[in-house]
């Protein structure tokens, strides 16, 4: 089959997209990845074939003060102001988006789309084909846990209702937008059952990109919907020999990360971070984040290309903001974590982590204080409950072959 991977957001989001790609193709199918064109070099190199989509929405997140949109960092105005100016724009520009991928998608036998591609469902009513499901966040509706897009958990008794929440949040914006296109394709208008009937028909191919070690299967889902195990694309390009000579060189290695997603408080968060380290005898590695002041840090290496497959294994320890790679990644290197959550489903992995054992109780990157860090930084290096958790569950999680069941299920070749 020829196969498109509709992919949109941060590198995180895009790369386990990448990894499944590989399965794919080498399952014997002509896979394309139609994602933004930062990311063509890395699909390029991956051996993939590469169709452009844009705008990246996700970048458009991001204000000029570092004002992350969609996010409270303490300020209710600023959080209102930078959202709103968000959604303007966005709302403009969805139209070109969707054009573009019905381009990048001509000629496919299916979309595989993810939950910031939910619109892929779009894509594939104007062409006809089939749309399947490569997702990775645990979005079916359950009563075991609330929405994994909100950033705080109801009590049980509301978590069903807090998919509706989230999926009428996530509809609303677009509606109109969406709606002017399909009209323009000669599709019937959509509604919000419309949105997200297609997950759950019979013959829809679900696959979570999430280990059932970390996230078990809810008995309520629905038997065609499968927890799979994570994506992980192998190392392209070996580490600097600066990297390497420091990791070498230091013991009680840390990592430090805030995402793609650089927040207004990231230059706190680093002054934070030098100070908790001091307090711990231990030294920090950070990917060099813009706008930083790195040089007035003596125990942070900024490095510009790290791979968290090879770095982990070799970290202490890591401090980071909860993105679904990221976490996923640290789980599987078996080191305890510290998650600060920024927004959406950070909040989510940020709780699974802790419900597990393998991180202290997480806190908004916004409350941080080198104080917390530090004493959370301490349990992670010394705590031996903890270090061992951390350990048997990513020895669970390397056991696991996610692309692969994923590739037999949309390859067709995954029964129950």
């Amino acid at each position: 089959m020829r196969l498109t991977l509709l992919t949109s957001g941060t590198r995180g989001d895009v790369q386990p997209y990448l990894a499944l790609g590989i399965g794919l193709r080498e399952a014997g199918h002509d896979v394309v990845i139609a994602t933004h064109a930062a990311f063509a070099n890395a699909v390029m190199q991956c051996g993939l074939a590469f169709a452009q989509i844009e705008p990246n929405l996700t970048a458009l997140m991001m204000q000029g003060d570092g004002q992350m949109a969609l996010t409270y960092e303490g300020n209710p105005f600023r959080a209102a102001q930078s959202s709103l100016h968000f959604l303007r724009t966005a709302q403009a520009r969805f139209g070109e988006l969707l054009d573009s991928a019905l381009a990048a998608s001509r000629h496919s036998d299916a979309i595989i789309a993810g939950l910031p591609t939910l619109w892929g469902s779009d894509i594939a009513a104007a062409l006809d084909v089939p749309c399947h499901w490569a997702l990775l966040q645990p979005i079916t509706r359950t009563v075991r846990f609330a929405h994994p897009m909100l950033p705080f958990s109801p009590p049980r008794l509301l978590h069903r209702a807090s998919y509706c929440v989230a999926e009428w949040a996530t509809w609303l914006p677009w509606r109109n937008a969406i709606n002017q296109w399909r009209k323009k394709q000669g599709l019937p208008a959509a509604t919000m059952r419309h949105r997200y009937q297609p997950l759950y028909a019979p013959a829809a191919k679900v696959a979570y990109g999430v280990s059932p070690h970390v996230v078990p299967k809810p008995p309520d889902w629905p038997a065609h919907h499968h927890l799979v195990g994570y994506w992980f694309l192998n190392p392209s390009a070996p580490p600097s020999d600066e990297l390497k000579a420091y990791v070498a060189q230091h013991q009680r290695l840390v990592y430090l990360g805030v995402g793609s997603m650089q927040p207004s408080q990231t230059q706190p968060f680093i002054a934070a971070a030098e100070r908790a380290l001091a307090a711990n005898a231990a030294w920090g590695v950070m990917l060099r984040p813009p706008r930083s002041h790195a040089a007035t840090c003596r125990r942070i290496l900024f490095v510009d290309e790290a791979t968290h497959t090879w770095l982990f294994p070799h970290m202490s320890a890591i401090v980071h903001h909860g993105g679904a790679g990221t976490t996923a990644a640290a789980l599987r290197a078996g080191r305890p974590q510290i998650i600060a959550p920024i927004a959406a489903d950070q909040f989510f992995w940020a709780a699974c982590a802790h419900t597990h054992g393998v991180a202290p109780r997480p806190a908004p990157l916004h409350q941080l204080a080198a104080a917390s860090l530090s004493a959370d930084l301490a349990q992670c290096l010394n705590d031996a409950e903890l270090q061992n958790n951390a350990q048997r569950l990513g020895q669970a999680i390397a056991a696991e072959d996610g692309i692969t069941t994923a590739t037999q299920i949309f390859s067709g070749f995954y029964y129950i």
